[in-house]
């Protein structure tokens, strides 16, 4: 459909500049020819392989060292946008995180990670 709509767009124009337009199989075998010789420009990236996925950082990467992280000095939660739960092997989302280690962490009813990562 594409082809045929391509085709009777370069024959009207062909008719402004009154010109005669080519047969539609030529105009075919002319565009087969274009594509396939097509190529691509140096420094264009490729569409073959999809970008790299990051890896997902856990909070022992995100967090401060062992002692700042447990001295029970300064971890205030805050509210912010709403990011996974750095706690490893949970994916849910929280819009809490502490102040002073920058770490986001589930704090609700049903779980307190905030409390378990800053006291094991």
């Amino acid at each position: 459909m594409i082809v045929v709509t391509s085709w009777l767009w370069y024959r009207s124009h062909c008719i402004l500049l009154k010109e005669k337009p080519m047969k539609l199989s030529s105009f075919q075998g002319q565009l087969a020819c274009a594509l396939v010789n097509f190529r691509r420009l140096p420094g264009r990236p490729s569409n073959s392989s999809p970008p790299p996925v990051p890896a997902v950082r856990t909070a022992a990467e995100h967090a401060p060292t062992t002692k700042v992280r447990i001295d029970m000095v300064g971890h205030l939660p805050e509210w912010g946008t709403r990011i996974r739960c750095k706690m490893p092997f949970y994916t849910a989302k929280s819009s809490v995180k502490c102040t002073k280690c920058n770490v986001h962490l589930c704090l609700n009813k049903d779980r307190n990670c905030f409390l378990d990562f800053h006291t094991n």
